[in-house]
């Protein structure tokens, strides 16, 4: 398909990639992640264990834990409202480290001060919260690498020996396309705001972190305003839009956030005019959700608008 002769869409359909990630912990992450490239999507069901898995932490990690969580509480930098899902994600992480066993629990200390520092610097509300002003982002690789910074953190938290790639000639014929200047959308179901980190962690897997690395996602208002996604998305190349679901809960703000998706749109045709990009999104709107009766987890329908 030609847009005005000058932007290009490959003209692959219906065909589908799968990825299995793992993760260390349920609690910290979805249990896995699929993922579609074309036009069409799986609607597969996740099932998960009606029984809550028995989880350990080694004393180490344990450590780990105990003194990032006081520090948190002590600091007088967190305001106090955050202080139970900042220690609630602390104690999910270093128990995922302490399943991994690569990792050590220095290296896990080290992750998780340094996300604390640049959430502190540049998460909270206020002067110094990062505020993504255009509608594209250009990921942020220097004087601080955030980018790796993400795809680090994430790492230890991925079961990567039993983590598969399906469809892997499916990716090598996308990325071709994509070198020869034709434009290639992944629509994919969205499970975490860390999909981006595990969806480049796989790609490395199969020996694409290039490609990892220039691609662009489509992002939401959360990942853009939450103190602790904030640095994640630093670190990505983005298209930030509001989506249809969230756009209206504001009418005051409406106007705006119209306005900023039109000059997303914008953005994004003049990104595809160029040709060789490959572009990110979940045209559910959302994330999958666990539906409590079943413990299963659907995945959302895709919205076609």
């Amino acid at each position: 398909v030609k847009y005005q002769n000058t932007m290009r869409i490959s003209p692959i359909a219906a065909i589908t990639l799968a990825m299995l990630a793992v993760p260390r912990t349920t609690a910290f992450t979805q249990t896995s992640l699929h993922r579609t490239f074309g036009t069409t999507s799986t609607h597969s069901t996740l099932k998960m264990s009606t029984e809550t898995p028995i989880l350990t932490i080694t004393p180490p990690f344990a450590a780990v834990r105990d003194t990032v969580i006081t520090q948190l509480t002590t600091s007088g930098k967190v305001p106090p409202q955050m202080i139970p899902s900042l220690s609630h994600f602390v104690s999910e992480y270093a128990m995922a480290c302490s399943e991994n066993g690569s990792v050590t629990p220095e290296t896990c200390a080290e992750n998780i001060a340094t996300c604390t520092r640049v959430a502190l610097e540049n998460g909270l509300p206020g002067p110094t919260q990062y505020k993504f002003e255009n509608s594209a982002h250009q990921a942020i690789r220097e004087p601080f690498d955030y980018y790796q910074f993400g795809v680090d953190f994430f790492r230890p938290a991925m079961d990567l020996e039993n983590s598969v790639v399906l469809g892997k000639e499916n990716f090598e014929e996308a990325f071709e396309f994509m070198k020869k200047g034709e434009n290639v959308v992944f629509l994919a179901n969205h499970q975490s705001e860390a999909d981006p980190q595990v969806f480049s962690i796989l790609l490395e897997k199969i020996g694409r972190r290039r490609e990892a690395e220039e691609l662009v996602y489509v992002a939401g208002h959360k990942v853009t305003t939450d103190p602790l996604a904030i640095p994640f998305s630093m670190g990505r190349n983005l298209l930030c839009i509001h989506s249809k679901k969230h756009i209206n809960v504001d009418p005051t703000t409406k106007e705006s956030k119209t306005q900023q998706n039109v000059a997303t749109m914008n953005q994004m045709l003049k990104m595809m005019r160029g040709g060789g990009v490959g572009i990110w999104v979940a045209p559910s709107g959302g994330r999958d959700r666990r539906d409590v009766d079943t413990c299963e987890v659907p995945v959302a329908p895709f919205d076609q608008k």
